[in-house]
């Protein structure tokens, strides 16, 4: 945020603040939801395509590592079950 504050493409320390700290709690959709209410705002337009295009980026990417180890998490209790039952 520090770049985009610096560039005046964010003109509010408490807006810049406030994104910062829900970053540095991983809350993406808060995130997305405070860029999306200070686009032409607060924030410019541009700066505001970036960081929801960026952190849309980054929820999507978590959002298939938490389905990944959903399914392995699924595939490791059915083998185990499986096992159970067969005598294996």
């Amino acid at each position: 945020m520090a770049a985009f504050r610096a560039n005046g493409w964010i003109d509010n320390n408490g807006i810049a603040n406030s994104l910062t700290k829900k970053l540095e709690h991983g809350n993406l959709q808060a995130f997305l939801n405070e860029v999306k209410a200070q686009n032409g705002k607060h924030i410019n337009a541009e700066a505001a395509g970036y960081l929801l295009r960026d952190a849309q980026l980054l929820l999507n990417i978590l959002r298939k590592i938490r389905d990944v180890k959903e399914r392995e998490h699924d595939i490791f209790h059915h083998n185990r079950l499986g096992s159970y039952e067969t005598g294996v």
